[in-house]
């Protein structure tokens, strides 16, 4: 079971596939397992490496009761990549809702370490004006008091109402979602540990500013109304960038993987070509 040690944790990742580097990093309770489909149409181009967040599934934490910020789980990326992609050079990312998040904050610090990131839906409240950011606060108030009384599955089905997921929005032949034995456990950690985290998180405009030109906000084609779709709008706003459509909604990349591997590949393979060249 491939693992590196980072503070605070052991972080648990998978890799398959050969070519320059691309991280995927999942958004909610999503962990290394949680997008084969995608990973499996990614690997004849890519090396793609998947990681449970610290806290989910097989990332041990020394102390479950310690903090964690967007910083922390920056920090373990940043470790992540500098331990498998030491030979490979700079890495592509796909980061999707808190991965998105993650990955920014990378990217800003570290931008030695990243060819391209593409940012899909972060939550990303800080750069809503006032009235936007109170809706989205209450939204996530409404998840985290869903999760208290009903438990996490209530909380995940409420999360899904308020982003408008349609279970039916999907691939033919998308895998539907694994229930594995961890769901409920890496559920909880997300309302209580890295729900908190998004919701402090503000980003250093201006390092995103500086690297804007690896930086691809993005959004599924039925998200511009919903919770998540105001943010990504603004962020793409406050770069000057523009927004690239993806399949589906917020977790479009697990129920349309071959449309989400489409698109990446599109980004991808002009950065793939220069990596491989230089």
């Amino acid at each position: 079971m491939p693992t590196i040690s980072v503070s605070g944790a052991t972080l648990y990742y998978e890799s398959s596939g050969s070519g320059p580097l691309l991280l995927i990093l999942q958004g909610g309770a999503g962990d290394a397992d949680g997008c084969a489909a995608l990973v499996a149409a990614l690997a004849s181009d890519f090396t793609v490496v998947t990681y449970d967040r610290r806290g989910l599934s097989r990332s041990a934490l020394g102390d479950p009761s310690a903090p964690v910020t967007i910083a922390t789980h920056a920090d373990d990326v940043i470790a992540l990549l500098e331990a498998v992609g030491a030979t490979t050079g700079p890495a592509l990312l796909f980061g999707v809702s808190i991965g998105a998040l993650i990955g920014l904050d990378v990217v800003a610090r570290r931008p030695d370490l990243v060819r391209m990131h593409v940012a899909h839906e972060p939550p990303l409240a800080a750069v809503l004006p006032a009235p936007e950011r109170d809706a989205f606060a209450h939204h996530q108030e409404e998840l985290e008091a869903a999760f208290r009384t009903h438990g996490p599955l209530v909380a995940m089905q409420r999360f899904m109402t308020i982003l408008g997921i349609d279970p039916t929005d999907r691939e033919p032949d998308a895998p539907l979602p694994d229930r594995t034995v961890h769901l409920g456990e890496n559920v909880a950690r997300l309302i209580r540990a890295d729900a908190p985290a998004v919701r402090l998180y503000s980003p250093d405009l201006a390092a995103l500013r500086g690297v804007r030109d690896r930086i691809v906000p993005a959004a599924g084609a039925s998200s511009r109304a919903t919770m998540h779709g105001g943010p990504v709008l603004a962020l793409a706003r406050a770069l000057d960038r523009d927004v690239v459509a993806f399949p589906g909604g917020h977790g479009g990349y697990a129920a349309h993987p071959s449309g989400t591997a489409a698109t990446l590949r599109r980004l991808f393979m002009p950065e793939a070509r220069a990596l491989l060249d230089a």
